[in-house]
């Protein structure tokens, strides 16, 4: 094991990353149905571990300038431990900015993100379809899992099959509707995502 590997072993929020950076959180994300490994590869499960993914906040710049307060996040595997010139930094940035600093660890926020779904219209129009995803997504009772989202829609006529999505960059010449489930780092139930949000991305129909 390479000492960054241990160093990414043993990374918990708190711990400082490049570039003069905090870690604020570390999320273990895991396999979904909506998968394309689960689903159509063949290769993982249900459950199975996917990655980890840090959530941090960079503190200042290399001149000692303070950053604008912005969540970040990238996979455990590609996080560097901080060289010794950049804790030098962040410290005596601390020391002249004690409170700007216990002000700046307060204001902790989750990095937002999304999953992407297109599926073929089975019956109806897109613009159709359209109506009914946004009946659904007005139904569930605030954050939900994609297993609650099935578990609704499957329950009424949307014009299209929500188990039934299409591979990501598959291009069908035949109408279909793509959208996108939004969702916080760290928000989950168990090993699922919370989704929060949603956002229609194209309507495509067939000119008759």
């Amino acid at each position: 094991m390479t000492k960054r590997e241990e160093f990414q072993q043993h990374l918990k929020p708190g711990d400082w990353i490049q570039p003069f950076a905090i870690v604020d959180d570390i999320v273990h994300l895991y396999y979904e149905l909506y998968d394309d490994e689960v689903r159509y590869d063949k290769t993982h499960q249900v459950g199975d571990y996917k990655y980890s993914m840090v959530v941090f906040r960079q503190f200042c710049y290399p001149d000692g300038r303070i950053k604008r307060n912005t969540p970040e996040c990238e996979r455990l595997s590609f996080v560097w431990p901080p060289k010794k010139q950049e804790l030098k930094v962040v410290e005596k940035v601390k020391k002249l900015n004690p409170v700007k600093f216990e002000q700046w660890l307060q204001k902790k926020k989750a990095p937002s993100s999304y999953h992407f779904f297109e599926y073929h219209v089975e019956h109806g129009t897109a613009a159709e379809v359209k109506n009914q995803i946004l009946a659904l997504f007005e139904s569930m009772d605030g954050s939900f899992t994609f297993s609650d989202w099935l578990e609704k829609g499957q329950a009424v006529d949307l014009g299209i099959n929500l188990l039934d999505f299409m591979p990501y960059g598959y291009c069908a010449r035949r109408p279909n509707i793509s959208f996108e489930l939004f969702y916080d780092y760290g928000e989950m139930r168990g090993k699922e995502i919370l989704f929060t949000g949603l956002r229609f991305i194209n309507l495509f129909e067939i000119e008759s």
